[in-house]
This record gives C-alpha cells, structure tokens and sequence, in this order.
C-alpha cells in the first residue's frame, strides 16, 4: 500500500518477568519506546528513500491502543494520526481489574460460573432487551447495551429448577458486580467500570464472551498479565496468593509506583493544533477492558472543551469531532472477534481523514464466518448508533442508518462513572 513499517518489543522479551520490577523497562514499555522507535524509524525512512514520509500513522490496539493516547498526549508532534484500538490507557487498572474478578468469582463457592450459563444470562438480556430492536435476531445487541434494563435477579432460581437453567442468589450477584464494575470497598474510587449486558457468554462462533479469563473456570492466573504485573512489578512477591492480596491497597500502590504507565489525560490540545486526527474503537463486547473506559475518555475530552471553551455540551461534542472520534462496534470481543461486525478497514479511514480531509461519518464493517462475510453494518461516531431503516436486507449495510441516541449520556456518565463525586452529588 505504500506505507513503509515500523514496530518494536518495547525494550523487553515476552518470555521474560524479571524485567517488571525494573523502571526503566516499565517507562520504556509504557511510553519511550514508542517515541524513541518513531523518531529512529523517521530518520532511517527519509535516509533510504531520500525524503521525508508525506504523512506518518500509529496503529495500536490493546497496550497498543493505550500507547497509542500516550502519544497523542506525549508526543504530539510524532504522528499526523494515531488509531487507538480497545485502549488499554490506565494499565494499572486493568491490570487489577483481571484480578478483582478472580476473586469475585472464586471466593464463593457458590458464585462459580459456566460458560453455558453465562450464555443463558445473554439469551435472556436478547429477550429481554433486543425483541424491540430485531436484535434478538443477530444474537449482540444492536443498539446501547446502556439502555437494557436487565438485572440478574429476574433468573433466579425457583424450588425443583434445573441449576443449569438458571443463578442462585451468589451467582446473580457476581454477574451484578460484573455490570457495575470495580469500586475500592469504602471509597469513591472506580478502579474500573463494568461490563455492558449482552457481553456475558457465547452466542456463536467467535465469541468468547466473559468466558475469555481463567478466572472463570477457577484456575490459575498466574500466568496473566494482570497477575504478573501486580506480583513482580508491584508487591514484587512473586509466590504472594492472588486469591488474598488486598486489590484496593495495591492498585493504590501501583498508581503510585507505575502511574507512568497510564494515559489518562484529556488534554490533546498539542496533538489537535498541529492537525492531528485521532480515531478510537472499541467492542462493546471486549471481556478485557470495558468499553465503558474509552467512553470515559472520550467524555472527559469532551467535557473539558466544553469547560475550557466555555460553550454548550453539543458545540464540545462537535468540536471534538473535527479531531477525535470514537467508534462503538456492537458485539465486537477485544479487539475484534464476537458475533457483531469485527472487521473494518481503519487504516483507510484515517488516511483519508488525515490526507483529504475526510472525517469518517460512519464505517462500514463487516461480518466473517467460515471464510465468508456473512453481514454487514455501519460503525457509527459516539454518541451515535446504527438503527436499521425496517426496509431491506437486515444484514446489509445500506440499510442501516447513524442516529443519535435516546439517551442523554453526557449526564449519565457523569451519574454512573464520576468515581470523585461525593455521595450527596451521586444522588
């Protein structure tokens, strides 16, 4: 296609650990490598080919995804545009959220979850949630899961039910945590948001649902990269058992040990100026890092144009647009995957975007099954979402059309992820 690549290991070897405890590995992975591999990368590309690049990409998902906001914060001047897929951008986070749900589902005996009744929990949101829409239909829901309204409990088990048919009280209450995410108990602190309903199990081929961890199936997590950041990096105890470690004393410990390695901050205003175009994606169905994280992000930027610009939350929205998007895929695992359209040219939208002067209105993805598209359907800029016209084919594209949402999220994620508000601000 013309492009000339670059990549890097960040400065470490995957098969090695010992590397975690060590800071200057840590701020290489979580940021200088990056920098230091495009700036090497730039001067050996205009070296070969006598010239400089016309435009320069950074194409990440993942840790990628989060490097990729770390360089539009950092170092703004690196690329004319970045793509930022799934973003882990608060490391120490998700880091802790794979072991806060270890814990949850583990502890209690009772509490334990199979794949096949994390799959009923999905059916039953499908229902519940996706009959209005034709939803249902396509097994993921179409529309905001934040507008299913569907609680655990209406599953709970009678007297003389099959247990495989439906949640006793500890089961229900782990998948309730699961939507709400991880608070530390007694504080206002999010560590992270949950899972959106709809998320939970396998509805077809390609979609692993929450069922993705070994949390789930109560074996060891050891080997995770959650576990090992937290036990060689952090409390560097590397026997430590995970089942017991307090989670709220070492995310604390690991922000401040390791917050360099998160990309959190909003302020893009470096990037923007000089003309940068920012594209953000993300599944709705990720079991890795909750889609909720980069709608976070994205209404924090919003919110602080709007402070700073002194204007409406509509003109904000608006003038993020010119520069940062971002793209919810329904039913799309971490990264791609699931049972919603997972596959999408981005790389072709930012450069058109960057190049011509294109802002992506929409993005059409498609479906694959055994080597064949089997649907296909618009990706549509936050807040918007796709709702199907009712004429033609529900699985073409074409008939599907971007719309803005019912909701005003704007305000309910103000409600629901302000983890710095007060009690009283809550209400």
């Amino acid at each position: 296609m013309g492009y000339a690549g670059v990549s890097t290991d960040t400065g470490h070897v995957n098969s090695d650990r010992t590397w975690l405890a060590n800071e200057d590995k840590e701020r290489d992975y979580g940021y200088r490598a990056i920098h230091a591999m495009t700036v090497t990368a730039k001067a050996v590309t205009q070296q070969f080919y006598g010239s400089t690049a016309k435009h320069t990409y950074f194409n990440g998902c993942s840790t990628g995804g989060g490097q990729a906001l770390g360089e539009a914060q950092q170092y703004p001047e690196d690329y004319d545009g970045i793509l930022a897929g799934s973003p882990q951008n608060y490391l120490t986070h998700t880091r802790a959220l794979d072991l806060w749900k270890y814990q949850l589902i583990n502890k209690d005996p009772q509490a334990k979850l199979s794949k096949e009744l994390l799959s009923l929990v999905t059916r039953a949101v499908m229902y519940r949630c996706g009959q209005d829409y034709g939803a249902d239909k396509d097994g993921f829901l179409s529309n905001d899961p934040r507008e299913c309204w569907f609680g655990p409990e209406e599953l709970l088990c009678n007297d003389g039910d099959d247990p495989a048919t439906c949640l006793n009280p500890a089961q229900a209450k782990a998948i309730m945590k699961m939507y709400e995410g991880y608070w530390i108990p007694g504080t206002h602190l999010q560590v992270m948001p949950g899972f959106p309903p709809g998320s939970e199990g396998p509805t077809g081929p390609g979609n692993v649902g929450w069922g993705r961890g070994p949390y789930l199936k109560g074996t060891s997590i050891a080997s995770t990269a959650g576990s090992q950041f937290y036990l060689f990096a952090v409390l560097q105890k590397p026997d430590a058992d995970l089942a017991k470690i307090d989670i709220g004393e070492a995310v604390q410990m690991a922000d401040q040990k390791f917050g360099y390695i998160n990309h959190t901050n909003p302020d893009l205003s470096g990037f923007i100026q000089r003309g940068g175009k920012l594209l953000i994606y993300h599944g709705w169905n990720d079991p890795d890092v909750p889609v909720y994280n980069s709608i976070n992000y994205y209404s924090t930027f919003v919110d602080m144009l709007q402070r700073t610009g002194k204007m409406n939350h509509a003109d904000a929205l608006a003038q993020a647009q010119k520069s940062v998007r971002l793209f919810t895929a329904p039913g799309m695992g971490h990264c791609g995957g699931g049972p919603g359209p997972n596959s999408f040219d981005t790389v072709k939208t930012l450069d058109q975007w960057v190049d011509q002067g294109v802002a992506p209105e929409k993005i059409v993805a498609t479906h694959a099954g055994d080597g064949e598209t089997t649907f296909s359907r618009p990706l549509c800029p936050y807040p918007q979402y796709a709702q199907y016209s009712g004429k033609g084919d529900r699985k073409d594209a074409a008939s599907w059309t971007c719309v803005n949402e019912h909701w005003n999220w704007a305000l309910y994620d103000r409600y629901f992820y302000a983890p710095d508000l007060a009690p009283k601000e809550r209400q």
